[in-house]
């Protein structure tokens, strides 16, 4: 079960997790509007690729992903931060403190 990474300054929302998680594990990496097909879904649907821009600003910003090639699709590279966000979810998730 996919639960949100600890609270702090770089604190994810859930579809911002389900984003990270989606470019760090689909493969090859989704594109834009693939990302669009798997976030959404029931509660809080994506109805626009530019709502899923605005996660992947969002986790630049917070540093858990960086563009290796403006523009280009399926450039997202998952950082270090976003990857020892991911593992310590996963942890919380097994019962591993």
């Amino acid at each position: 079960m996919m639960r949100e990474p600890t609270s702090g300054a770089t604190a994810l929302t859930h579809q911002q997790y389900r984003c990270l998680h989606a470019l760090a594990n689909v493969s090859p990496q989704p594109t834009v509007r693939e990302l669009l097909v798997l976030l959404g879904g029931p509660g809080k649907p994506l109805v626009s690729t530019n709502g899923v821009q605005d996660h992947l600003r969002a986790l630049e910003r917070k540093g858990m992903v960086r563009r290796m090639t403006p523009g280009a699709a399926r450039s997202w590279l998952v950082t270090e931060a976003g990857r020892t966000a991911l593992q310590r979810d996963a942890e919380r998730a097994a019962g591993v403190d």
